[in-house]
Parts: structure tokens; C-alpha cells; sequence
């Protein structure tokens, strides 16, 4: 199964999940896999050193599709990633100019792809730095070169202030580069289909590299701003199988059963699914393995599974999977929390745990509230509740691990809240 369970953190210019753009510059990431493609084989960038695109990583799960890029760009020039995801499109370069973003707007005009290559968007890459800036654009590929009408939207996916997070040496790094979410929605995909993307290198002005993420042609030198025919030779685009992108967990969850706490889980499909491993925690950041279920392999019908912790802790247990595929590479779920029988505190009660935002809460009517405060797992106080109505919104704070803490008159109570 591919990556399907992962929840991204990719950390370095802070934190972001399902943003439109995730990025850190390193994707020698578990989640990316093996590159779809790579320009290895191929000649040296025609442009020199600096601007290089080595490999292109491409998965899907739940409702977006994920991209990378290894490589770089600078001085004025872009990379391009068209997508051809959904039907229609076009065979060649004579779409519309007025209102796309530098390094589409001077595409080779009359330029040819496969004949059934048709791409809808062209993703953007850009910086009008040396390597200091970087932009993202999603642009909708409509209109016709001459006249230079329409264009369609652009989707401006926003940019990065991050100096040298490309590949070095040049044309050798496929763990340097660009990471992008995009939602399915955005680019019309449907589950069930393949897609295919096409990628490039281009100058400003439209002159093209001989940079492909697509299978190395031997071209060497650049191929300039004339039109080109890919039609007839390689570099042709890559499919990407619809069994590599929309796999996904469906559900997972926790429920204590008396004496024992039952874990159920359903995937929707499975590529090179090769077991789970089911970890436990109490406190949500310490881990043990616990057990091992068997996969499925590869299959696009929906599959459910079972596990008995028959020893679970006192108190509240969380819970994770593991996912490892054939090869290796592995995923973890989301966290599922269960408070066993009986044994949670009898004067307090927090739900739901975890939380998509808000939170209520009890407590006996003999402990009067005095104050509520919420903390990373850091031990940063992160705000103070005063508005005391049974409610608590974690709305304003992002997904992850916090801490809990109510003082009454005569007592404190802790909890770990999971917000998801």
C-alpha cells in the first residue's frame, strides 16, 4: 500500500499539514518512495549547473495529490510540471499566453506532446532570485497562442523565502528540491484514473533546456524557443498508475470492550501492502509494538481488519499503525485513543479525544473550575481559558499533541489532547 496512512509533517520553514504547499527542500522522505522518474542517463543540464530537474515523486491520498521535484532553479527561470488529469486538454503548446505566469507565457509555441498526452494545468516552479526566492503557480492551460487570448485561471499557490534547498552536485541529488499538495478538486481528478505529468525546464524567455523528468532522451544542448516536437521521440510524459495514487485508510479506531481494548480498520485499497504493526503509547509519544496483522498485498477492494490488545494499560491508551510495504517503505495512521473500562478518572471527562477543533468537558459540580491552560508538548503555555462554559476550542491551533491542565479549588487534572 502507498503511503496511504502517512499524516505529512514536513517541518523546517514551520509547521504544515495539507497546505497547498508542503515543503522542507528534502525529500529523502519514507513517504515519497521510489521517483516515478529520473534524468539519469541523460546529458548535462544545457542551462549549467544550478539548474537541474533529477527526479519526480507523485502520490495520492485521501483528497489530495502530492508532488516532488528534485532538483533546482534560479535567475529568472522555471520549472514546469504539466498534468494531464482529467479528459480534454491539449496536444501542444498553443494555449492561451495573457494570463499566465512567467515561463508559460513564452512556452514554444506550436510545440507538440504525445498524441495522448492532453494536460489541463501546468504547475509552475519559479524564482526571480538567484536561489532565494521560490513561487509556485498552478495555471489552467486554455485559449490559443495567436491571438494571445484567454489564458485561464491561475491558481497562485503561493512561495518561499528559503535560499539553496535545490540539488547538489549538479544533475546527481534526488533528495534536494520542491514538495507541493494539491487537492484532487483543484485539478478535476477523479479516483479510478490515471494521470500523466510531463515535466520541463525553461527559461523566462521561453528558451527550452534539454531537462526532462521524463525518460532521458539524449538530446544535448538546448532546444531552444522554436517549436518542438515531442511527438515523434522521447522525452515522452509519464502515467501514473491510478493504483499508486488513491490509497487510502478509511477508518481507524479504538474501543474498549471490558477486560480488552478492540482496534478496527478498513483501507479502501492496497498496493505492496506487506503487514501493519500496531503500536501503543500513554502518553502518545513514547512507542511499543504490540502486534503485527498480516496485509492484503495489492488489491483495490475494500479490506477490514482486527486486533485485540488483550493487556491494555490503566487509564487512557493511544494508538498508531504501522504500515510497511514490500520494499520496505512504511506509513504511520493517525492516533485512535480508547480510555479502558471503569478506570478514567471519575470526576473528569474530556471528549472527543481525538478532536477535529472543539472539545466539552465534565467535572462533578463539587470542584469549582479556576482555570483552564493549554500546552505544547514542549511545556509551552499556549493560551488560558477564562471563558468557563464546558467548551474548549482548539480551533485556532494547528494538528498534533497537547496538554491539557484544570485547576479547581482543590485539585488539577491533566489530559493529552490529540487534535486531528
Amino acid at each position: 500500500m502507498k503511503k496511504n496512512l502517512l499524516t505529512l509533517l514536513l517541518i523546517a520553514v514551520g509547521y504544515s499539514m495539507y497546505s497547498q504547499i508542503t515543503f522542507d527542500g528534502n525529500i529523502n522522505e519514507t513517504q515519497w518512495g521510489t521517483p516515478l522518474s529520473t534524468s539519469s542517463g541523460g546529458p548535462a543540464p544545457g542551462f549549467g549547473a544550478g539548474h537541474e530537474i533529477n527526479a519526480i515523486y507523485v502520490f495520492g491520498k485521501d483528497n489530495d495529490l502530492f508532488f516532488a521535484i528534485a532538483g533546482n532553479v534560479q535567475n529568472n527561470n522555471r520549472i514546469l510540471l504539466f498534468i494531464d488529469s482529467k479528459s480534454g486538454g491539449y496536444t501542444n503548446g498553443n494555449f492561451g499566453r495573457s494570463a499566465a505566469p512567467q515561463g508559460i507565457d513564452d512556452f514554444n509555441s506550436g510545440t507538440t506532446f504525445d498524441t495522448s498526452f492532453e494536460p489541463d494545468y501546468v504547475l509552475v516552479i519559479g524564482t526571480n532570485m538567484a536561489t532565494d526566492n521560490y513561487f509556485f503557480d498552478l495555471y489552467t492551460l486554455s485559449g490559443t497562442a495567436v491571438p494571445a487570448s484567454g489564458g485561464g485561471p491561475n491558481n497562485y499557490l503561493g512561495d518561499i523565502n528559503t535560499s539553496n534547498i535545490g540539488a547538489s552536485p549538479m544533475n546527481a541529488s534526488n533528495t534536494k528540491g520542491f514538495e507541493i499538495s494539491i487537492p484532487k478538486s483543484t485539478l478535476g481528478y477523479n479516483d479510478g484514473n490515471d494521470i500523466k505529468v510531463f515535466a520541463a525546464y525553461i527559461s523566462d524567455g521561453g528558451f527550452l533546456s534539454n531537462q526532462f523528468l521524463t525518460p532521458a532522451g539524449s538530446m544535448d544542448g538546448n532546444y531552444g524557443s522554436g517549436p518542438v516536437t515531442f511527438g515523434s521521440a522521447s522525452p515522452n510524459p509519464i502515467t501514473v498508475p491510478f493504483s499508486v495514487l488513491p490509497v487510502e485508510l478509511q477508518s481507524f479506531q479504538a474501543i474498549n470492550n471490558g477486560k480488552v481494548n478492540e482496534l478496527l480498520w478498513i483501507t479502501a485499497s492496497e498496493t505492496n501492502n506487506s503487514h501493519f504493526e500496531v503500536m501503543r503509547s500513554y502518553d502518545a509519544k513514547t512507542w511499543q509494538t504490540i502486534g503485527k496483522v498480516l496485509g492484503k498485498g495489492t488489491t483495490l477492494e475494500q479490506q477490514k481488519y482486527h486486533f485485540t490488545d488483550m493487556s491494555p494499560l490503566k487509564g487512557t491508551s493511544y494508538y498508531k499503525l504501522k504500515q510497511i510495504d514490500i520494499d520496505g517503505t512504511f506509513a504511520y495512521s493517525e492516533i485512535a485513543v480508547v480510555n479502558k473500562a471503569n478506570e478514567s478518572n471519575s470526576n473528569f471527562s474530556i471528549f472527543p479525544n481525538p478532536t477535529s477543533g472543539l472539545l466539552q468537558y465534565n467535572l462533578n459540580e463539587e470542584h469549582e473550575i479556576k482555570q483552564i491552560e493549554l500546552y505544547s508538548t514542549s511545556g509551552k503555555l499556549l493560551k488560558t481559558i477564562t471563558n468557563i462554559n464546558g467548551f474548549i476550542s482548539l480551533e485556532d491551533q494547528q494538528k498534533g499533541i497537547y496538554f491539557l491542565s484544570i485547576t479547581t479549588k482543590s485539585n488539577r487534572f491533566q489530559e493529552i489532547i490529540v487534535k486531528q
